[in-house]
């Protein structure tokens, strides 16, 4: 019979494992997962208790925290952390809630495209536009800044994107995405009968939104909030690009430049320190928002009662709405893309001119493609095949076990899992490279692109259980109880009817993963070395050492790979997985 195993001469300890059923196998894989997740949190925690280099034999002592709680740049980089996290908020409100509402609760024209170019400002890397508005708004080389001067007789400026205001507002030109897409659903779902009502009492559109519309949405626009803050807040590149020049410290930066240093030895403690007060405000952020989720039932507007979707006359006022929608993406993807291939054609800054055309080449290009020829393209190739590999790997594995089974620990695996997405990325390379150093002489892991792939694995594994949980809730459980009638075992149904409708899912699942790994920077940087060099940080690289143009080139090169990458695999899903093509 199918799942019989005749095993006679097999040992005592060798029958047992057999005997053990299946789901306790992939339990086991899940688990071990989160204590990995778990053993890297606490590496930060212990760290602080540390001394000198990893794996010195220092004893426990309590230097680290005297020494950051009495510094008073803590504070400024906690007072600084907060109102950026708190800028770049506002920054989203701005644009995501129109843009929101617009698409989805009016008639506006352009929605395909519309929504298509907001998902592609979520895959192009923020530091590549923190790089396009220095180019832009530096007091001294900044296009705008030269164009400006040629009327206003000031020797530098008269803008400046090097401040706190600069960075919440590329930071919030970098987020709104997010914030879009969170609040999407809960703008499709408010029933319109409430707003026409409302309408009937003489209430106006603005009357309506504030008391009918922006109730509803409420819990949906307070957790897109909550969660830019701490994604705001732990945020360490466009901080770390705009705000050294002017000496502006946050904690991510802090905890960076405390173990990357250029001056003295690494202070792993100190940088623990800052790690754990980095991690405090997401952690009291995801407190209140699991709070505020258990409210929801009050916020419930869609029932079986005749639901109907109704779209808002805008009239004349939608070239208006498009107008809007498109101002913000020029100032998002359009006008940086343009500035860094105008920077890359030139062998330094310069306003649009006869004497500028003349002096474009492709020489930057040259360069490039040099560099991509390297180690840095092989790199990132691996990155994006054993990341989506080992994401989807134990995401497929520990939904099932929450969704699927009722084994105990279930909740736990969930709660653990969730974790990195409240927990800075930062933080985890940290612990890598801890571990990494205290390690170094037995398991080689340090300065190796395994590091990296384990941090990115465990940064997006929240993505991927929440996607394909949210997949398997759909698939009926009748299906797996037929299996079951004909003799199947939970294996069996995992494999020869679960997999194949989660196909789809896990393919879009895969592809985002790919793509957020390919983008990713910060923590590439925190865990670099010349053996394991990716994209993303060559072209930081490139920047740090005083070369724009060349650094310019290769995130034109990024920037043209992730529309290829996305509009061809796109494609292909289609094909494939649907057996039509894409008109």
């Amino acid at each position: 019979m199918d799942g019989e195993i005749s095993y006679p001469a097999l040992s005592r300890r060798t029958r047992r494992l057999f005997d053990l059923r299946g789901e306790h196998l992939l339990f086991i894989g899940s688990s071990l997962f989160c204590l990995l997740i778990l053993f890297l949190l606490l590496i930060v925690f212990w760290s602080t208790f540390q001394a000198g280099m990893p794996g010195a034999g220092t004893s426990l002592t309590l230097e680290n925290y005297r020494e950051v709680f009495l510094s008073g740049e803590t504070y400024r980089a906690m007072l600084n952390s907060f109102l950026v996290a708190a800028g770049t908020v506002l920054v989203n409100l701005f644009f995501a809630l129109p843009s929101a509402w617009l698409i989805y609760r009016t008639n506006l024209p352009l929605k395909t495209i519309l929504v298509t170019f907001m998902g592609l400002g979520i895959v192009i890397p923020g530091f590549l536009k923190g790089i396009a508005w220095i180019l832009l708004l530096s007091p001294r080389v900044g296009l705008l800044n030269q164009f400006l001067r040629s009327f206003i007789p000031v020797e530098e400026g008269p803008l400046s994107v090097y401040n706190l205001a600069g960075i919440s507002f590329v930071q919030g030109l970098m987020l709104t995405p997010v914030m879009f897409f969170m609040c999407a659903a809960a703008f499709r779902a408010v029933d319109p009968q409430l707003e026409e009502s409302a309408e009937v009492s003489g209430a106006g559109r603005t009357a309506v939104f504030l008391r009918v519309t922006g109730p509803l949405i409420l819990p949906a626009l307070a957790g897109a909030a909550i969660y830019n803050f701490m994604t705001a807040v732990a945020l360490f590149e466009i901080p770390a690009l705009l705000g050294t020049t002017s000496r502006i410290q946050v904690l991510s930066t802090l905890m960076f430049y405390t173990v990357q240093t250029s001056v003295g030895l690494p202070r792993y403690g100190v940088a623990g320190v800052y790690g754990v007060l980095l991690a405090l405000p997401s952690l009291i952020a995801v407190h209140y928002y699991q709070k505020l989720m258990r409210q929801g039932q009050r916020y419930s507007v869609v029932s079986g009662k005749g639901y109907r979707a109704k779209l808002t006359d805008l009239g004349r006022w939608k070239y208006a709405g498009v107008a809007f929608v498109c101002a913000y993406l020029f100032l998002n993807l359009v006008l940086p893309f343009f500035v860094l291939v105008w920077t890359s054609l030139l062998p330094y800054m310069q306003l649009p001119s006869r004497a500028a055309f003349s002096a474009l080449t492709l020489e930057s290009y040259r360069r490039a493609l040099t560099t991509l020829s390297g180690r840095p393209l092989i790199n990132t190739g691996l990155l994006m095949i054993f990341v989506p590999a080992v994401v989807l790997l134990f995401s497929t594995i520990t939904s099932w076990i929450i969704v699927r089974t009722r084994m105990r620990g279930r909740g736990g695996v969930d709660a653990v899992v969730t974790l990195p997405m409240a927990i800075p990325h930062l933080a985890f390379a940290f612990a890598l490279s801890f571990v990494g150093l205290y390690i170094a002489r037995g398991v080689p892991i340090y300065g190796t692109l395994a590091a990296i792939v384990v941090s990115h694995s465990i940064a997006f594994i929240a993505f991927g259980t929440r996607t394909v949980n949210g997949t398997l809730i759909q698939i009926h459980s009748d299906l797996e109880e037929a299996v079951f009638t004909s003799g199947g075992s939970r294996l069996v149904a995992l494999r020869r009817v679960i997999l194949p409708l989660l196909a789809p899912a896990l393919f879009y699942t895969g592809l985002w993963v790919a793509l957020l790994s390919y983008r990713e920077v910060t923590m590439a940087l925190f865990l670099q070395s010349p053996r394991n060099q990716v994209l993303s940080t060559a072209i930081w690289n490139l920047w740090d050492s005083n070369n724009p143009a060349d650094a310019a080139a290769l995130g034109v090169v990024m920037f043209f790979t992730i529309m290829l990458l996305l509009l061809g695999l796109q494609r292909m899903a289609k094909r494939i997985l649907y057996g039509m093509e894409l008109r």
